[in-house]
């Protein structure tokens, strides 16, 4: 069984549930709405190219 889009799915509720849960992290970011797109864009591009790779190695997606 390939793991890999488990691994994924698994890693994004992780870092969802890391900022969601955590006071500091909140304060951080309703103060900085900057922080909020370069962590959206830095996740989301890295989520994309861990698909493309997969999809190019012929592992399940």
């Amino acid at each position: 069984m390939d793991y890999a889009p488990i691994a994924r799915i698994v890693l994004r509720y992780i870092l969802g549930a890391a900022f969601m849960g955590s006071d500091e992290i909140g304060l951080q970011l309703s103060a900085d709405p900057d922080v909020v797109m370069t962590a959206t864009v830095v996740i989301g591009a890295a989520v994309e190219v861990i698909y493309a790779f997969a999809k190019k190695k012929g592992w399940a997606t």
